[in-house]
C-alpha cells in the first residue's frame, strides 16, 4: 500500500510540478500587474475583475473539449498513435473555430452586458468596452494554446509550458509597465493591461507552434473523424462549466458588486490573494484528467482510489501554509497589490473570511474532475444543476429581502462546494470498485 501511494505521489508531481512552477511565476506577475492596476483607480479594479471573471468563465466554457482530449487521448496514447493525433487535430480545429465566435459575440454584445447587467455607464462603459474588445483576441489565442499545451500535457512535457509562461510573463510586465507608465493617460491606462495580457498570449501561441511542430505537421496526413465525438463529450462539461463558470460565477460577483464599489473593489484584491494560495489546485487537477485513464487503461485500480485523495490532502496542506503566511503578512502583501486606503482597509477587514471559505473550492475542483475523468459528467452535472439552483434562489431571495452581506454570499457558495464534493467523490469510488470487481 505505501509503495503504491509512493509511486501515485510520484506520478502527480512529476507531472504538475512544472506547472505549480509555472503558476508560481505567472502569479508573481499577476501581483504586479495588479499592483499597476491598484494604482489606477477603484474603477480600474472593479473593472478588471468583472472582465478577468467573465473571460474566465467564458475559457472555462469554451475550453471544456481540452478536457475531454485530456480523457480519450491518455486512453490511447500508449496504443494507438494515429487515433492519439485524431483526437488533437479534432481538438484544435474545434478551440480555433470557438475562439473565432467569441471575438464576434464580444464585438456584438459586451456594450450591452456591460450598461445592462452592471450598470456601467459614461468614461467607465467606453473604458471597459475598449478592454473586453481587446481581451477577446486573447481568448481566441488562448483557445490554440489550451489544445497545444494539453498535447503537451498528455505526452508529460510539462517543461515546455513552464518556459513559454516564464519568457511571456516577463514580457507581458515590461510591456503593461510601457503601456500603463509612458503611454496612456488617466483611466485609459487600464487598456495597456488589456494590450499588453493579449500581445503576451499571442507570443506564447508562437512558441507552442514552434515547440510542436513536427506534431502539428503529422496532423496534417490525418482525417479529422472525431469533432463530432468531442463535441458531443464536451456539452455535459461545458452545461457544467455555464452553470458553476457563468451563471453561478457571475452571479456571485454581481451580488457582490452590489453590496458597494469598496466591498467588490477588496473583495478582488483578497481573490488576487487567495488565488496565490489556490494556485497548485488546478495543476492537481490537471493531473487527474490524465492519471486517471492511464492507470484505467493500464487496470491499476487501487491508485485510481489514491489518486484524488493524494491531490487533495497536498493541495490543503500548500493552501494552509501559504494562506498562513499571507495573513501573517497581509499588510504588505496588500499595500503591494494597492495603495488606495479604503481598499486596503477593506481588503484587511475581510482577507480572514474569504481565506478560509475558498479551502472548500478544493475539495469540489478534485472531485468533480476525477468524476468526469471516468466518463460520468453527466452525473456530475445533474447534481449541480440541483445545488446551484438551489444556492441562487436562496443568494436571490436574501438580496431581495437586503439581508445579504460578504459572509453570507461566501459561506452559502462553500457550502454549495461541500455538498457537491461529497457527492462527486463518493459517486467515483463507487464506480472504481465496480472497475476492481469487473
Amino acid at each position: 500500500m505505501k509503495k503504491v501511494f509512493l509511486s501515485t505521489f510520484y506520478d502527480i508531481n512529476s507531472f504538475s510540478l512544472p506547472l505549480i512552477l509555472n503558476s508560481i511565476f505567472n502569479l508573481l506577475i499577476s501581483i504586479v500587474l495588479t499592483s499597476i492596476i491598484g494604482r489606477i483607480s477603484v474603477g480600474a479594479i472593479v473593472s478588471t475583475e468583472i472582465i478577468d471573471t467573465l473571460n474566465y468563465a467564458i475559457l472555462g466554457i469554451a475550453g471544456v473539449g481540452t478536457l475531454i482530449f485530456n480523457i480519450e487521448s491518455s486512453k490511447v496514447r500508449l496504443v494507438n498513435e494515429k487515433d492519439f493525433f485524431d483526437w488533437f487535430k479534432s481538438c484544435y480545429l474545434i478551440n480555433g473555430s470557438i475562439g473565432l465566435i467569441i471575438i464576434t459575440a464580444i464585438f456584438l454584445f459586451a456594450k450591452d452586458v456591460f450598461y445592462f447587467i452592471y450598470e456601467i455607464k459614461n468614461q467607465e462603459l467606453d473604458i471597459i468596452c475598449k478592454y473586453a474588445y481587446i481581451a477577446s483576441f486573447s481568448i481566441f489565442a488562448n483557445m490554440l494554446i489550451f489544445s497545444l499545451s494539453n498535447l503537451l500535457k498528455v505526452n508529460k512535457k510539462t517543461k515546455y509550458i513552464l518556459f513559454a509562461g516564464i519568457t511571456g510573463s516577463i514580457l507581458q510586465v515590461a510591456l503593461a509597465y510601457f503601456m500603463v507608465n509612458k503611454v496612456l493617460e488617466g483611466n485609459y491606462k487600464l487598456l495597456g493591461v488589456s494590450i499588453s495580457s493579449t500581445f503576451t498570449v499571442f507570443f506564447q501561441l508562437i512558441i507552442y507552434l514552434y515547440i510542436l511542430r513536427k506534431e502539428i505537421q503529422t496532423t496534417f496526413s490525418i482525417k479529422s473523424s472525431r469533432k463530432k465525438e468531442l463535441i458531443l463529450k464536451s456539452i455535459p462539461l461545458m452545461l457544467q462549466e455555464v452553470l458553476e463558470g457563468s451563471v453561478f460565477s457571475v452571479l456571485i460577483i454581481t451580488l457582490i458588486a452590489r453590496l458597494g464599489e469598496n466591498v467588490i473593489s477588496s473583495y478582488s484584491i483578497s481573490m488576487r490573494i487567495v488565488s496565490l494560495c489556490l494556485l497548485p489546485m488546478y495543476m492537481y487537477c490537471n493531473s487527474l484528467t490524465v492519471l486517471v485513464g492511464e492507470y484505467q487503461s493500464k487496470k491499476e485500480y487501487l491508485k485510481m482510489k489514491i489518486l484524488p485523495i493524494t491531490t487533495i490532502v497536498t493541495t490543503i496542506s500548500v493552501y494552509v501554509i501559504i494562506s498562513v503566511l499571507s495573513y501573517i503578512y497581509k499588510e504588505n502583501l496588500i499595500g503591494t497589490l494597492t495603495n488606495i486606503n479604503s481598499v486596503q482597509e477593506g481588503t484587511i477587514q475581510m482577507l480572514k473570511t474569504v481565506l478560509l471559505f475558498s479551502v472548500f473550492q478544493i475539495l469540489f475542483e478534485n472531485s468533480k474532475y476525477v468524476l468526469q475523468s471516468i466518463g460520468k459528467s453527466k452525473e456530475a452535472l445533474k447534481t449541480t444543476v440541483v445545488i446551484n439552483s438551489l444556492a441562487s434562489i436562496i443568494l436571490i431571495a436574501l438580496n431581495i429581502y437586503n439581508l445579504l452581506d460578504l459572509k453570507i454570499v461566501l459561506g452559502i457558495l462553500a457550502l454549495n462546494y461541500l455538498i457537491l464534493s461529497v457527492f462527486f467523490l463518493g459517486e467515483y469510488l463507487k464506480e472504481v470498485r465496480k472497475y476492481s470487481v469487473l
